[in-house]
Formats: structure tokens, sequence, C-alpha cells
């Protein structure tokens, strides 16, 4: 392709001027049968390849990876080659970079990690730092408020909410009539305590049919009855009287994971109308700037015990946004934000209010953003740990394609299968950490 036909689509200045955008088609380009590039052009690919497997390098070091050479590493394995794949090795020997590279761009918006990559992975406890530095004083007043607000927000406007109940009932499977029915049942009979209640078995069936088994928590069984109202309260301040938000604030942990289960699964038929209230309230405020979209997107990543394919590219492209939006808004009304939140089922959402209520993982990001040293540290490793992972299982699964485009002509069965053994195993033992 000649050069005065693709400077528009490629740039004309130094690497460092050029856009993501005309790297990427760069790299598009370096891994094309069809496409020629200027000498000067290809060797500037051939740097942003080698600058994204150099950023990858450093990163698996700064978990305690071994960063093995990969020519090293194949010479040591105590495998019988055949001559196709010896000769393929040799091939390959100096171009790993090249084939971590491809491995990854052809993955489902594998374009994506390598943005992340190389603009965001090489220095992530730079990055974390200047999130800190902007987010530190919003985090930090957010975090004394979080929890009172997510609380407030299942007492105020689910428990007391009548609709809210019905829907509620639906979920668990009972009718408000079978809860009226209990209740009636009770108060006919003249109970009040749950030694009574043992005595009388139709309404014991009739509140685990209505109440459900989950509500009914092993050590407060009495006070948890008072709380759903079907057993008596006594009137605040008396004997055996329960505070319903104190309880629910006392057993925040069991109490608040059910509750939000029960509403994420509400939330799926009619999401506006349950989401909407806590999108309302100041929850989501920190996060609405392009830094706090990107402080979300990290908390994604180390919330989730495993990050999957799909879930690194949705995190990692909410923090490549971030980054490029940095105090502006990430989007209308903070949108980005609260579909990062609530996308897939809630999921992050849900990790975060159990994680605040209850302490998680996600401790170690939010005293991160609110500047302590030690824990952005901590928060790095956890991140690249995380992302190292969830890239490993990706490329291992698709190494074999790769070596077409890495290795001129044909490669043979053989070769393709001890090849593709070989990868594995170097790219495994590439990502452990350091004994």
């Amino acid at each position: 392709m000649d050069y005065s036909l693709t400077k528009n689509i490629y740039g004309h200045g130094s690497l460092q001027e050029l856009t993501w955008p005309q790297k990427n088609q760069l790299i598009e380009s370096y891994f094309s049968d069809t496409v020629i590039l200027s000498e000067s052009q290809s060797q500037q690919a051939k740097l942003i390849v080698e600058g994204i497997w150099d950023k990858v390098v450093s990163a698996s070091k700064w978990v305690g990876g071994k960063a093995i050479d990969f020519v090293q590493w194949t010479g040591k394995q105590a495998i019988k080659l055949g001559k196709g794949t010896v000769k393929v090795l040799k091939k390959i020997g100096g171009s790993i970079g090249d084939m971590f590279v491809y491995m990854i761009k052809k993955l489902p918006k594998g374009d994506i990690i390598l943005e992340f990559i190389e603009n965001v992975l090489g220095s992530i406890k730079q990055k974390l730092s200047e999130l800190a530095s902007y987010m530190k004083e919003k985090i930090s007043e957010w975090k004394k408020s979080a929890k009172k607000t997510i609380i407030d927000f299942f007492i105020n406007t689910l428990m007391l909410s009548d609709e809210f109940k019905e829907d509620l009932y639906s979920v668990m499977g009972v009718t408000e009539e079978d809860v009226e029915q209990a209740q009636n049942e009770m108060r006919n009979r003249g109970i009040n305590t749950l030694n009574e209640l043992h005595l009388v078995w139709e309404a014991e069936r009739l509140l685990t049919e209505a109440a459900g088994r989950t509500y009914i928590f092993e050590n407060d069984v009495e006070d948890s009855l008072k709380v759903l109202g079907v057993l008596e309260n006594p009137p605040d301040g008396e004997e055996g009287s329960v505070d319903p938000a104190e309880f629910l604030r006392g057993k925040a942990g069991s109490v608040i994971e059910f509750l939000f289960d029960k509403f994420a699964e509400l939330a799926d038929k009619n999401f506006l109308r349950y989401m909407q209230p806590l999108f309302d309230s100041s929850f989501f405020k920190p996060f609405e700037s392009g830094f706090g979209l990107a402080a979300a997107g990290f908390m994604g990543i180390v919330s989730m015990g495993s990050l999957s394919w799909d879930g690194l590219v949705k995190f990692v492209e909410s923090i490549s946004k971030g980054f490029k939006a940095k105090e502006k808004k990430a989007g209308k009304a903070g949108r980005a934000v609260r579909f990062l939140f609530t996308g897939d089922g809630a999921s992050l959402l849900k990790e975060l209010v159990v994680g605040i209520v209850t302490g998680s993982n996600l401790e170690v990001i939010i005293r991160a953003l609110m500047g302590d040293p030690t824990q952005i540290a901590e928060a790095t490793k956890r991140l690249i740990g995380a992302i190292m992972g969830a890239v490993r299982k990706a490329i291992k699964e698709n190494i074999r394609p790769a070596l077409q485009a890495t290795v001129d002509g044909e490669v043979g069965d053989e070769a393709e299968e001890q090849i593709g053994e070989l990868m594995g195993g170097y790219i495994d033992d590439f990502f452990e950490p350091a004994s």
C-alpha cells in the first residue's frame, strides 16, 4: 500500500504523536496478509507491538511473575519435538510479543484490552495515584455515608413500600393473603411470643410459607418476626421492643445480601421503578466523572473472585473511557457509571453494596482511592493479578489460531499440537508468581 494513500489513516508523526486508533490500525495492518506497509510504518507497528509486550512483562514482574525468556524456556522442555516444531519455534523465538498481541487482538473486543495495556497497565500504580489525588475527598465522604444510604434505601424505599412488599411476596412465591392469614391466625389465638407460636402448628406452617425461611434468622427468630410484623412488637421503649431500622443495621450482612438478591429479581422486571430511587440518592455521585468511572472499573476488577474475559473487557473499557474524560462527566447524568454498576444483573452493585456493609476486597481499592500508599501498592498487585489471570485463560484457549499469522507457511498437525502444548505451558509459567 502506498504511504501517501495511508498517511491520513496511520498518521505520519512520531510514535508518541499517534493516537490509539492510528496505532490500532497499524497493528491491524502489521498482522494482515493483504496490507503492505512502508518500511517506516512497519517499524512503527513493530515498536508498538514490542511496547505492549514490554508493559505485560513489567506488569507480570509487579506481581512476582517470572517473566521467562521464551527461547530459554522452550529449550529446557522435556518434550520430544518434531523437526517441523523446531523449525516453527525458531521463527517464533524472536517474536513472542507478536504472538501475544495477535492472540489478544483476535479475541472479542481485544482492541479494548490492547488499548488498556498500552495506556494504563504499564503505569497502573501511577494511574491509581492520579485517581486518588482527585477522588480522595469524594471517596472519603462517600464512604462515611454509603452504608447508611444503602440500608436506608432498603428500609425507607423498599421495606416500607406496600408495592415492594407485594412484589417481594411474588418473588418469594407467596401472597399477601398468606401473610395476613398467618397474622390473623396468631392474633386470634393470642400468640405474641415464639414459645406460644411453637404450640400452634397451623400458624407456624402458614407463617413459614408466608415469610420464607430465609427471613427467619437462626439466632434472632423472634426479633425477625417482629420486624416483619408477624409477631406483635411492643411500643418503642417497652421491654422486648425492636426498632426495625436498628435491627436491620445490626443484621446488615445477612439481611442486605438477601434483600438485594430479591431486589435484583424485581429490577429485572421493571428496572427504573426499583433503581430510580437509588439513582436519585447520593450513592452514585462520586462516580459520575471520568475519574469516578475509572475508579468504578477498578472496583469491578477487584470485586470479582474470578474475572471472565467479558467481565475484563467491560471494566477495562470503563477505565479507559474514564481516564479520557478525567474531571468531566462520564456521559449524561452519570449513565455510564450506572450502566457499569447495574449491568449483568447488577453484579457489581451487589458486590459493592454487600462489600460496604460487611467488608470485602473492595476495602483495599476504596482505601487506595482515599490515598493510602500501602493500599495503592496492594490494590495494584490485586488488579494486575486479576487482569493477568483473565488474559492468561483467554489466550491459552486461542493459541493455535495465532500460529498461522506468526509463522510463514503451513504448520503441520504435529507441530501445531506440540506448539499449542508448549505455548500453554509457557503462558502458565510466565504468569505464575515466583515462589
